[in-house]
């Protein structure tokens, strides 16, 4: 697994590597807008995972 100190850092990297289509999540799968392509979850494999946090602010609920 990779580890990047900021989101920029890590698109960077994964655009370098193929990774360079934008999908959304919608209700019931994955979207591609740029190519017309809707995935269903049994269509796809999720091989990678990130989490960024940032400050907390405790107003936020």
């Amino acid at each position: 697994m990779h580890v990047y100190d900021t989101i920029t850092d890590s698109l960077t990297d994964l655009d370098s590597r193929g990774y360079n289509l934008d999908f959304n999540l919608t209700a019931d799968g994955l979207e591609c807008k740029s190519i017309d392509l809707y995935l269903m979850p049994e269509e796809f494999e999720i091989e990678e995972v990130y989490r960024f946090e940032g400050m907390t602010d405790p107003a936020d609920r």
